[in-house]
């Protein structure tokens, strides 16, 4: 878990410079109702379920939506900053050193 939370806070800076402390803070406070919500969500899914594992489906399911959710958010933000980007590419630094390629 401290491994994708130090993966948060590594983007941070990158996609919200001028407001790191102000988006760092909310991804604590996010993080902390996570701990909070999801324990009683994992005690409703195995009482739906009915198996230990159910809590396993739940967390499945947040980290799909959360994945995609991120991924168009990112390549939404990319085109904002990048208009003249025509494909995609996962290194948008690397558009200018092939525009200057003959």
């Amino acid at each position: 878990m401290s491994l994708g939370s130090a993966a948060v806070y590594k983007h941070v800076p990158t996609y919200y410079p001028d407001s790191v402390g102000a988006v760092g803070g909310m991804v604590g406070m996010i993080g902390g109702l996570g701990g909070f919500a999801l324990p009683i969500a994992f005690g409703v899914m195995n009482d739906l379920v009915g198996i230990w594992t159910g809590c396993f489906m739940l967390l499945f399911a947040l980290v799909a939506s959360a994945l995609i959710w991120m991924h168009f958010a990112i390549l939404r933000m990319e085109r904002k900053h990048f208009p003249q980007m025509q494909a995609e590419t996962d290194l948008p630094e690397m558009i200018a050193a092939q525009e200057r390629r003959p």
